[in-house]
């Protein structure tokens, strides 16, 4: 993981300078505002889509979770719980989403013998098509996802002047091997990670 230095006014992500929404400056914190939003918006859909294409086999929810918290992509920053990525499973399994295929099998644990419990799986028709596109942003510098009736002034803001350039200097960064792909993913967890350094 690239190393983050508090003091340098430059942003470790995109090598701008570090910057809130209004363009004040935010020296101290660990990221730029955009690179903060990239960072936080939609990436558990997309690293959930990830790691059930990766697996390819149908998975319990308390599978997924730990299979994601060991992920060596994430380096150890991460902690997933069932509550954590419910609420994405639930939307993305949804009757008109079907980006994650829901089954059944039977409960090995003792507690739960006999009982069934819910299974997941990336659907090959429509959840590999949407993991291909927010791959394909996120390898580009660019947020995975904004809802255009959710998001119209975060929209604004993200096309800004100051702010259309940044997508393509996180990508040269990437291709260049100066960090990670997935080093500014969950960004959240890696402030808390510096935070507690």
């Amino acid at each position: 993981m690239t190393l983050i230095d508090l003091n340098d006014p430059k942003c470790p992500s995109c090598g701008n300078p570090k910057q809130d929404s209004t363009g004040k400056d935010m020296s101290n914190a660990v990221v730029c505002f955009y690179c903060y939003m990239r960072g936080d918006t939609s990436n558990l859909k997309m690293f959930i889509l990830y790691v059930l294409n990766e697996i390819n086999r149908p998975v319990t929810i308390y599978e997924l979770a730990e299979i994601m918290t060991n992920h060596p992509e994430l380096k150890g920053r991460c902690t997933f719980t069932r509550n954590r990525i419910k609420n994405a499973l639930d939307w993305m399994t949804r009757p008109k989403n079907k980006l994650i295929l829901k089954g059944k099998r039977k409960n090995k644990s003792k507690n739960g013998a006999g009982r069934k419990v819910n299974t997941y799986k990336i659907g090959k028709r429509k959840g590999v098509k949407y993991l291909e596109r927010y791959l394909d942003r996120w390898d580009k510098g660019w947020i995975v996802h904004l809802k255009p009736k959710k998001t119209k002034g975060l929209r604004r803001i993200v096309q800004r002047n100051e702010n259309l350039l940044k997508p393509l200097y996180i990508k040269n960064k990437i291709d260049e091997g100066q960090y990670a792909r997935f080093d500014f993913l969950f960004i959240k967890d890696l402030v808390k990670s510096v935070d507690k350094n």
